[in-house]
C-alpha cells in the first residue's frame, strides 16, 4: 500500500513544472522493443530454461512537461520445466511445463537527461501456464497485479525515429514471478501538434 503512494508523491513536482517553459509540442510516441528476458525468481524443480523472448510495445502521450503517460503491453517468456520418467502415484510420465505473461500496465516515463529515460508502471499481468503430462496438455491463465521499472537510452536517427536499448525489471505479485529483460528499442514519433 505504501508503494502506491510513494511514486506519485515523488513525481508530482515534476508534473507541475514544464521541461522548458512549455515550448515543446505535444507528441504521441510509439515504442517497440524485442530482446531477452531472464527469470530471476525461484524456479521450480526440473527447470530447463529460465528465460527467453520478450517483446513490448508502449504508447505514450508526451505533453510539454517532463513526465509522459501511456500504456504498455507485450509478451514475456518466463521459464520452462522438462523431465522424463517422473514418478507419481499414477505411474511414470514425461513432464513439460512453461510459464509466460502478457503485461498490461499504465506507465510513466521521464526524460532524466538528453537521450536517457526512466519508466515506471503498474497494472495487470495475464500469467499463462502450459503443462503436459501423461499425454495430456493443460493450459491455464490468471490475473496478477504487476509492477515494472526500466531505464532506456535512445539515439535519434531521423526527426521521427530513435533507436537504442532498454533494461527492464518486472514482477507479477500473485506468483512472485520476477525478471529482468534487455531489449533493443525503437521509438517513433507518430504524431505531433
Amino acid at each position: 500500500m505504501i508503494r502506491s503512494f510513494v511514486l506519485p508523491c515523488l513525481l508530482l513536482p515534476l508534473i507541475a513544472f514544464p521541461a522548458n517553459g512549455g515550448a515543446d509540442p505535444y507528441q504521441l510516441l510509439v515504442t517497440g522493443g524485442a530482446g531477452y528476458n531472464a527469470y530471476i525468481a525461484e524456479t521450480p524443480p526440473y527447470t530447463s530454461n529460465s528465460g527467453g523472448f520478450s517483446g513490448t510495445v508502449r504508447f505514450m502521450w508526451k505533453p510539454e512537461h517532463r513526465l509522459s503517460v501511456g500504456l504498455e503491453t507485450g509478451y514475456l517468456y518466463m521459464y520452462s520445466v522438462e523431465a522424463t520418467n517422473v514418478g507419481t502415484d499414477f505411474g511414470s510420465t514425461d513432464l513439460f511445463g512453461a510459464r509466460s505473461a502478457i503485461p498490461i500496465s499504465i506507465v510513466f516515463t521521464m526524460d532524466v537527461i538528453d537521450r536517457l529515460q526512466v519508466t515506471a508502471g503498474a497494472g495487470e499481468f495475464v500469467v499463462m501456464g502450459t503443462t503436459e503430462s501423461f499425454g495430456n496438455e493443460t493450459r491455464s491463465s490468471s490475473l496478477s497485479t504487476g509492477f515494472l521499472g526500466a531505464v532506456s537510452y535512445l539515439v535519434p536517427v531521423s526527426p521521427t525515429l530513435e533507436v537504442g536499448g532498454e533494461a527492464k525489471w518486472y514482477t507479477a505479485a500473485k506468483f512472485e514471478d520476477a525478471g529482468v529483460s534487455f531489449q533493443l528499442m525503437m521509438r517513433w514519433k507518430a504524431l505531433e501538434w
